[in-house]
Order: C-alpha cells, then sequence, then structure tokens
C-alpha cells in the first residue's frame, strides 16, 4: 500500500468516526427534544385553557413526581445503568428481567406512597383536594417506566431506537392533547393521565425491540443483583444520586 493509499484509508477512517459520532449525537437530541417536548407541549397548552388554580395544581403534581422520579432514578436507572453495561453485559437478557421487577416494585411503592398521602389529605383537608393528586399516583407508576425503556435503549448503544420511541410518544401525546382540547376535557388530572398513558402505547415497540430471555433468570443473577441494589442503597450511593437529581432538577427549574 503506497503512502497515498494509506493517507486516503487513514481520512475514511476519520470521516466515519466522527459521522457515527454526529449521528449518534443527532438521535441523542432528537430523543431529548421528543420526550421533553411532550410535557413541554402540555403545559403550555394547559397553562392557556385552564384557570391559574388549575395549572398550579398540575404544577405542584409535576414536581411531587419530578421527586419520586428522582428516588426511582437513584435506586433503580443509576445502577442499571452502571451494572447492565459492566458485570452483567453478558448476561443482559436475565438482567433487564430483574430490573423490569425492581422498577415495577419501586413504582408501585412510591405510587402506594403517593396514594395514601391523597387519602391523607381527602380525610383531614379537603379544602386542599385536587382531582391531579389521583394523576400524580399514575404518573409515578407509568412515567417512570418511560424512563427506563429509553436509559435501556442506551445501555445497548442503540440511540437512534431511544429517538425513535421518543418521536412516537410525542405524536401519541399530541394526539391525545388535541382529543381533550377538542372535546373540552383537558385539565390538569386528564394531562397527566395522557402522559402516562403514552407510554403504555409505545411499549410493545419497546418489548418488541429488546430480545428477552425465554427460559427462567438465572436464580444466581437475580441474588447477586438484588445484593448489589441493596449495596447501593446501604453504601449511601442513592443518597449522592438522589441529591444530585433534585439539585439539578432545582437549577433547570430556576
Amino acid at each position: 500500500m503506497t503512502n497515498k493509499q494509506s493517507r486516503l484509508s487513514w481520512l475514511s477512517n476519520i470521516r466515519l468516526h466522527y459521522t457515527n459520532r454526529l449521528t449518534k449525537l443527532w438521535y441523542g437530541l432528537v430523543d431529548q427534544v421528543f420526550s421533553v417536548g411532550a410535557v413541554f407541549l402540555a403545559n403550555i397548552l394547559l397553562a392557556r385553557s385552564s384557570s391559574e388554580i388549575e395549572y398550579g395544581a398540575f404544577t405542584l403534581g409535576y414536581s411531587i413526581y419530578v421527586l419520586g422520579g428522582s428516588i426511582h432514578n437513584a435506586l433503580v436507572l443509576e445502577p442499571y445503568t452502571v451494572f447492565a453495561s459492566g458485570k452483567y453485559r453478558n448476561q443482559f437478557a436475565d438482567y433487564l428481567q430483574l430490573i423490569l421487577r425492581v422498577s415495577l416494585t419501586v413504582g408501585v411503592l412510591l405510587a402506594l406512597l403517593s396514594f395514601l398521602i391523597t387519602c391523607g389529605v381527602m380525610l383531614f383537608s379537603p379544602n386542599l383536594f385536587r382531582p391531579v393528586m389521583y394523576g400524580v399516583v399514575v404518573g409515578i407508576l407509568l412515567l417512570m417506566t418511560g424512563q427506563l425503556y429509553r436509559r435501556v435503549y442506551y445501555v445497548v448503544l442503540d440511540s437512534a431506537a431511544a429517538a425513535r420511541i421518543s418521536v412516537l410518544y410525542f405524536f401519541v401525546i399530541c394526539f391525545g392533547l388535541v382529543g381533550l382540547l377538542t372535546t373540552g376535557n383537558l385539565s390538569a388530572l386528564t394531562v397527566f393521565l395522557i402522559l402516562s398513558v403514552g407510554w403504555v402505547v409505545v411499549s410493545p415497540i419497546f418489548f418488541g425491540d429488546i430480545a428477552f430471555c425465554r427460559g427462567p433468570c438465572d436464580f444466581c443473577l437475580i441474588i447477586q443483583a438484588i445484593g448489589k441494589i441493596i449495596g447501593v442503597i446501604r453504601g449511601g450511593c442513592w443518597q449522592r444520586h438522589l441529591f444530585f437529581n433534585l439539585q439539578t432538577k432545582a437549577i433547570i427549574g430556576l
């Protein structure tokens, strides 16, 4: 191979490398824009079509959801990202099945806690109760699942699939919001329900993309993974993750 051919080959490899990088960056931006854009669009429509009290209730409810999401992120998403891309890379299917169960368990517990608080407000302070509290319960359970879907795609280095599911989610939300707006049913509660149900609608795409192990999970793997999660909790890592997430949300909110 001559020097000219070697140089051309080197330039071609460099161009291919940066093209792949820019493509992944583009898909990542699309994913962020459409996944966050759905919530942004819901905020704009609700703010322009509802009263100040109704929109204030939605804002407060969404703040509660952000708090629950930070806890879910610290207990589930961050440990999953570390272990799924490292120690359990060769046992991805088994570990993903486990983390889906753990995510569901954490979501149910947080939703149950939110529901008990809602019942307490109804019983002891009825004047403070707002229907959006029911939406928060559903949102904590379902919206967090969507965050896990997107994280799984990034763990398997498939940002294109993450962008695709976020785009589909965005159009599902748009369709639902237009339907609510035209029928006059747009409220803080229905917005929460639409944002939550949107991830349920696109769930079959996620489960179709990810290759699951059809057999039973490796029991030893489950025990080890649970031990790792408990270790994260005992070591205080989840507290640092939670503090970082809350700090980030606060900065963005300001």
